[in-house]
């Protein structure tokens, strides 16, 4: 594994270590509302039960209007703490009328007494797992972006995550039956509630002891913390390769290759799939991206042709293809991350510009509302506007108007439109071929 491969390898490794803290939290919600289960179920039965012991028609058996009233005080605590952590309405539906039910048989009162636990277990899952998708998309775009340009030759200005391309990327269903995680979820969840509803009934008609039941429960528990876990460790190793495609997208990168880690553990298709070089254009996960599978370790790349390992016997530069010359060229290696974020993110927020000064002696002041708009939609580089103003090619004559004046100052990559009087920046586009030749020339 080269240079760059093992540099995409550990991010995928960043991510997925996210996932298992995560799934770690999970296990011991899962345990804590197993406890509370497993005392309700207890207390339950040495109520009504003998020698742990109760049947079916027992369990039918109505309850008698003090232990009516006992629950409906109950069944009030309950709501007021399902609506308190915001629990579906359906299921504070199904307490509303139980609180007002006239008749109520005690297999019911069990059910609802140990669906609470199950109905936030889910409602923090949901949480959690939201949570978790957002945190990976948005710091895999950063860091793929960061790793791409590395790859690249040449560092530059990289828009900051939308919370709107967040939330798409985490709530749309990719799968083949069109779910969603918070689908999949509240889905686990009523097989759960579903299957623990038949032991109970199961226990109950063969009259059997409290045990048999609660271990019967603790197994389906585990079944259920198992499809959880699975549900996180897939939908965060989508995610991942989401935000690296939409990463790749914005940089302009056409291809990317299957990178498996290889061991006894690889599955066949990744196996198969390693090394395969794929146009981004024909992206799909599970046929021509990660994840493949659940569980899947595989990751990408982007491919670059020409890109060399890298690796000189030092840490100070990197070698890599400038896809503007075709030539190999040395990144610098001691631009960590969080500097590059900094620097190429952070930075380019239009407001970044304010209280610049150019090179004939205005300081900008602010942005007008079209040029931050024109800026969004056509995602200009800033370095781009900053260079013009300070390192331009030509600086136009003031052209005077009536809604105010203009002065043009042609870049390399940017022309900028600004207020001489003013310092407001009006408006920029990118330098024409024709003009940028014209006036390198002359210079």
């Amino acid at each position: 594994m080269n240079y760059w491969e093992k540099r995409f390898e550990r991010l995928k490794r960043q991510q997925m270590g996210k996932a298992e803290t995560v799934t770690a939290a999970m296990r011991r919600e899962y345990m804590k509302a197993l406890t509370a289960l497993r005392k309700e179920v207890l207390d339950w039965y040495y109520q009504y039960a003998e020698e742990n012991e109760i049947s079916l028609a027992d369990a039918r058996k109505e309850l008698d209007a003090r232990e009516l009233k006992a629950f409906q005080l109950t069944l009030k605590e309950y709501i007021k703490l399902a609506k308190k952590k915001d629990l579906p309405q359906k299921y504070i539906k199904m307490l509303d009328k139980a609180s007002i039910r006239a008749r109520l048989d005690r297999s019911q009162e069990l059910y609802i007494k140990t669906s609470r636990y199950v109905e936030e277990l889910a409602k923090s899952q949901n949480l959690s797992m939201r949570s978790l998708l957002s945190e990976v998309y948005e710091d895999s775009v950063y860091k793929t972006a960061y790793e791409a340009q590395k790859l690249k030759g040449k560092f530059s200005t990289f828009k900051e995550v939308a919370k709107q391309d967040i939330e798409t990327a985490v709530s749309k269903p990719w799968a083949s039956d069109g779910k969603d995680f918070s689908g999949r979820i509240w889905e686990n969840k009523a097989q759960l509630m579903n299957t623990l509803q038949t032991e109970m009934t199961r226990s109950f008609m063969i009259g059997e002891g409290v045990a048999p039941l609660i271990n019967r429960i603790q197994k389906r528990f585990n079944v259920s913390f198992s499809n959880a876990r699975r549900l996180v460790e897939t939908e965060t190793a989508y995610v991942q390769e989401k935000a690296m495609l939409d990463t790749y997208d914005a940089l302009d990168v056409e291809q990317y290759q299957i990178l498996a880690v290889l061991d006894l553990k690889t599955s066949d298709i990744c196996r198969h799939l390693d090394k395969k070089v794929f146009d981004r254009k024909d992206a799909k996960p599970g046929i021509t991206m990660p994840p493949f599978h659940c569980y899947c370790r595989s990751t990408t790349i982007p491919y670059i042709e020409g890109v060399t390992d890298g690796t000189d016997g030092t840490d100070d530069t990197r070698a890599a293809r400038d896809l503007s010359t075709g030539k190999t060229v040395f990144v610098e290696g001691d631009l960590h991350y969080e500097e590059w974020y900094n620097k190429y993110v952070k930075n380019t927020d239009t407001g970044a510009l304010t209280g610049l000064k150019t090179s004939n002696g205005i300081t900008i002041a602010k942005l007008s509302k079209h040029q931050q708009e024109r800026a969004d939609v056509r995602s200009l580089d800033l370095d781009g506007i900053r260079d013009a103003l300070i390192n331009p090619l030509h600086i136009g004559e003031v052209v005077v108007k009536e809604n105010g004046n203009s002065q043009r100052f042609i870049g390399e990559a940017t022309t900028v439109n600004i207020n001489p009087d003013t310092g407001v920046i009006i408006t920029s586009w990118p330098t024409g071929k024709s003009r940028l030749k014209k006036y390198k020339k002359g210079k």
